[in-house]
């Protein structure tokens, strides 16, 4: 984020100024739920730059409705692989497929 513009360093700020203010350093007992859109992996991202303890400490955790895109089931690989934080995925009872949910 070198080159940030002053608009987006200030809520850069403020992002910051709200988890040092707001959540534990540790992480622990934070829970992030995600749905992998762009705002929630801009998320993980700011926390492992600014906040790795944080990040490494909170759960990470994924509803999977049986509805997801491909791509964003490619998205959610992505984001886990490269900030090395693994997700929780929950989905509905029983099922582990699609076709097991619709039938």
């Amino acid at each position: 984020f070198a080159s940030m513009s002053p608009a987006l360093q200030k809520k850069v700020d403020g992002f910051r100024r709200d988890i040092e203010a707001h959540l534990p350093k540790d992480g622990k007992q934070v829970v992030f739920a995600t749905a992998w859109l762009a705002t929630d992996n801009v998320f993980v991202a700011l926390m492992r730059d600014h906040f790795p303890s944080v990040l490494s400490g909170m759960h990470l955790v994924a509803i999977d409705t049986m509805h997801l895109f491909p791509d964003t089931l490619v998205c959610a690989r992505q984001v886990q692989e490269k900030y090395a934080k693994q997700a929780l995925w929950k989905m509905p009872q029983g099922v582990s497929t699609r076709e097991e949910f619709e039938a």
